[in-house]
């Protein structure tokens, strides 16, 4: 069984997490699919790119396409829809469509069902929050920025309209969603809209006279006139009284039942509760992981064109579980008014809306079914009255005047009955927030909410608030869905959103032109606490982009933002435009007082199959414009505010980085075109305010510990280090090592900065270890110790031989000094009687060979000869013999 969602207040405490890391480091990025380089490096042409924009080859593409897709699917069948609820009293469809995509998906993203979890969300928390700008409580240096209401009015948020981009972009902000028990669907008082004017009891035993007594006193006339009234109404839309009558008393019972809650009560949601922690920034149920804007509905402008694509990504959306916003042109504006029966068969509840219309409605799509009949929408369309010009005409409420005969009755028009058959069978499965007579609840105060009249009926003749939309109708738009995750939250009770951007693309975005150069944006961020980053995001305006991200921990005094260590890169290929949160493999942890850059590099391939690089920003319009438009005429109730600092975000553009408030400020001024309401003389970003970029950091409050290393003294061939404290930015082999003097991380240091170098030796003299080496000992470590043969000199003759006795060589080591003898062989004798040649014992001897030495020289001539020696000269010099051997001549001289 999935998990059950408590209506209850999120805990306030911030949980602390102890990051203590013992991985080695290993030089480098920490990066996502390291282990795919060598063919990354083969996609990338590394030589042009940047360290930050390099595609490493990792792809984090979540769900893989169905092959085939089914012939029809309801969300509702698998219990993952929510029930239909009432948007009344206030202009807030967008914010219901919106809800129940996030419920269904939430749903689907926790395994749960409906029925189950008994999930509610809250669409006046989201309401208000989209349409009011951050304040000091929550971001003091962007206070301002956001969306405004031009009334300024408590309720304007309700009143003023919306789109699905407000949704995706306030829950990008980490801005809920929030339980419906949290911020209920109501003003303060809980004042009632309808208050009744005779007993339920007293209009049911005369439901026509109950009606006018009821309807009289709401509008201040009397019964007869507003009989009158009526009539005048059924006549208007070619309906007899009493069927008229009949949805009057029906939509009483309705109010009788469980009315709405009052708009002149008090909506506003104050900035801070009770706890007295921020109702803006409280933690959601889940956060929003996708915010996928499809490709859109039609490819041309006369919406001719069928985008087959969009109906497919639709599709497949749904049957991943997550239900699809989109608006259309819908039959009434609010639950309870005149309904238009042009596009719409009341007896089916099929709308096909067949001529390109505005969008007036938002609603939730949550099944589709390929075989609906095309027959199901085909019924009797009434002529519309025109004027002069060929407008319609519309009567005071803003309602569509019928055209009829001399008789009062409305003429059918046959062209438009025809083409209200689409060209083709195929249906979407609609949520509406117009209330249902199934699906309707009580609430906390015991009132009935959620009733309602509208949409498909059941077997027991029951309104569901359903209804069925071709898929031919010409005034679809803008389907977006959603994806939630736990992921942010499993690790705290709260989790922070680094950011610079608040403003939601209420007039699209501003993008540079595209360029085959690297072209990327950054956001800088000065770390409040230790954090632990779990994910980083960013916003793009168009589909199948692939993004580079790169976690920067910047130098002290960096001026840019690659300036200092890459923490963590990861590529990433988004099929959809749109809001993307892409969770980190490993948390990167930061020291509070860090600035930390995320750079962001986005980009597509041109139709030539190049690869083109942009960067964009949400633009919105500007009080002034809204001031003109209205001025002409144009109801606009709502701007924008961009407060764009300097040192938050950057651009590289042109192989230079620059400051995106430096650049926004000298972008050209716009042409005054005639009818377009600029004003003369403000700079472009005075009229479309353009924000900083959206690139936002998910982070954890986590206590980061630094660990202590000891001074260490360095040796003889070891290093050593100075005192200093470090931490791990990421629990893998891959993380970087930070590195601080004081225990407190508050003044950094260069990782090179705290070894000391090895000391080398310094050696004694070398002393005699033998009669082959000698040895010396390091002064530093006696256990140092180097041995070396001895390095003899040539040495010196200390006793010369004689002819009878050998002579001794002394040599000397040039290092040590130790000393070592040597044998001179004795020179031999040929002299009678000498000493050397005289042997006891009468036996004759053989004389020893000798070298001549001194003595008779011709001594030596019987040894010499008995060498076999030739070609000898013998020269007399004074009183010794040279003897020169000539080798392989004859000659003597």
């Amino acid at each position: 069984m999935g998990k059950r969602w408590e209506l209850k207040r999120p805990v306030a405490v911030v949980t602390s997490i102890v990051l203590a890391f013992s991985l080695a480091v290993t030089p480098g990025v920490a990066s996502a699919g390291d282990a795919q380089d060598e063919l990354a490096a083969g996609a990338t042409a590394m030589g042009d790119v940047p360290e930050w924009a390099v595609d490493d080859g990792f792809n984090a593409s979540a769900l893989a396409p169905q092959s085939t897709l089914p012939k029809k699917y309801d969300l509702r069948s698998d219990g993952l829809v929510t029930p239909v609820k009432n948007q009344s009293p206030w202009n807030t469809c967008w914010a219901f469509a919106g809800i129940a995509a996030a419920e269904t998906s939430m749903l689907s993203a926790n395994g749960s069902t409906a029925e189950e979890s008994r999930l509610d969300l809250s669409e006046r928390h989201l309401a208000y929050f989209a349409l009011h700008p951050v304040t000091e409580v929550d971001d003091p240096v962007q206070a301002g920025e956001g969306l405004v209401t031009v009334s300024g009015d408590s309720n304007a948020a309700f009143a003023a309209g919306g789109m699905s981009m407000y949704i995706t972009t306030l829950f990008s902000q980490g801005v809920g969603p929030h339980t419906e028990a949290m911020f209920p669907y109501r003003g303060k008082n809980g004042t009632r809209g309808f208050v009744p004017v005779i007993t339920f009891e007293e209009f049911e035993k005369d439901p026509e006279q109950g009606t006018l007594i009821t309807l009289a006193a709401m509008h201040g006339t009397d019964v007869e006139a507003q009989k009158a009234a009526l009539e005048a109404e059924a006549a208007n839309r070619g309906m007899d009284y009493t069927a008229v009558l009949a949805e009057a008393i029906a939509e009483l019972r309705g109010q009788y039942a469980g009315g709405s809650y009052a708009r002149d009560d008090d909506w506003s949601i104050p900035e801070k509760g009770d706890d007295g922690r921020s109702n803006r920034t409280l933690n959601p149920v889940l956060t929003m992981k996708d915010g996928n804007v499809l490709p859109e509905y039609w490819n041309d402008q006369n919406k001719t064109q069928l985008n087959d694509a969009s109906v497919a990504a639709m599709k497949q959306e749904l049957v991943y579980g997550r239900g699809v916003s989109i608006a259309y042109t819908a039959d009434q504006a609010q639950p309870g008014q005149t309904a238009d029966t042009r596009y719409i068969n009341h007896d089916t509840w099929a709308q096909y809306t067949f001529e390109p219309e505005r969008s007036t409605h938002a609603v939730c799509i949550v099944g589709y079914d390929d075989d609906y009949l095309a027959s199901n929408f085909k019924h009797d369309v009434l002529t519309r009255a025109t004027d002069g010009n060929g407008n319609w005409v519309v009567d005071a409420n803003g309602g569509y005047v019928l055209a009829k005969d001399e008789n009062g009755q409305p003429y059918v028009d046959p062209a438009a009955t025809e083409a209200s058959m689409p060209p083709g069978n195929g249906a979407w499965i609609v949520k509406n927030s117009w209330g249902s007579e199934t699906d309707k609840t009580t609430d906390d105060l015991g009132n009935v909410t959620g009733n309602g009249t509208y949409g498909v009926r059941d077997a027991d003749g029951k309104a569901t608030g359903y209804f069925y939309l071709s898929y031919y109708d010409r005034s679809i738009l803008r389907p977006e869905t959603m994806a939630f995750s736990a992921g942010l939250l499993d690790d705290s009770d709260s989790f922070e959103v680094l950011q610079h951007d608040y403003m939601a693309a209420q007039n699209g975005f501003y993008t540079t032109e595209a360029s085959s150069d690297v072209t990327s944006s950054a956001n800088v961020f000065e770390v409040p606490h230790d954090l632990s980053i779990k994910a980083v995001s960013t916003l793009m305006p168009e589909e199948n982009q692939h993004v580079t991200f790169s976690i920067y921990r910047m130098d002290d005094g960096a001026t840019t933002p690659t300036d200092g260590t890459m923490l963590y890169r990861t590529s990433c290929n988004f099929e959809y435009a749109g809001f993307h949160r892409l969770d980190l493999e490993w948390p990167v942890a930061v020291k509070a007082g860090e600035k930390i850059s995320v750079v962001s590099t986005a980009s597509t391939l041109n139709a030539d199959g190049a690869r083109t690089y942009k960067v964009s920003a949400t633009q919105a319009i500007s009080k002034e414009v809204a001031d003109v438009v209205n001025t002409n005429g144009v109801v606009l109730p709502i701007y924008g505010n961009a407060v764009v600092n300097k040192g938050e975000s950057f651009l590289y553009k042109d192989g230079a980085w620059v400051d995106w408030s430096e650049y926004l400020a000298g972008l050209p001024k716009p042409p005054e075109e005639e009818g377009d309401p600029h004003i003369s003389g403000d700079a472009y970003t005075d009229m479309y305010p353009v924000d900083n970029f959206s690139i936002k950091l998910y982070a954890v409050p986590a206590e980061i510990t630094l660990t202590h290393k000891e001074a260490k003294a360095a040796t003889c061939t070891e290093p050593g280090n100075i005192e200093y404290w470090y931490y791990d930015t990421t629990d893998t082999s891959e993380g970087q090592r930070l590195y601080y003097k004081d225990k407190d991380g508050k003044e950094k240091i260069d990782p090179a900065d705290t070894v000391i170098a090895p000391l080398g030796h310094k050696w004694g003299a070398w002393t005699e270890l033998d009669g082959e080496q000698h040895q010396r000992v390091c002064e530093r470590d006696s256990s140092h110790v180097e041995k070396a043969e001895h390095d003899w000199n040539e040495g010196e003759v200390t006793t010369e031989p004689t002819a009878t006795k050998d002579g001794v060589r002394t040599r000397i080591c040039k290092d040590c000094g130790a000393t070592k003898t040597e044998s001179i062989p004795a020179t031999g004798s040929a002299r009678k009687g000498d000493d050397d040649n005289a042997k006891t014992g009468g036996a004759a001897t053989t004389p020893k060979t000798r070298t001549p030495s001194t003595g008779d020289p011709m001594a030596a001539l019987p040894a010499l000869a008995a060498m076999g020696l030739s070609g000898l000269v013998l020269l007399e010099a004074g009183s010794r013999m040279h003897v020169d051997r000539r080798r392989n001549k004859g000659d003597e001289s």
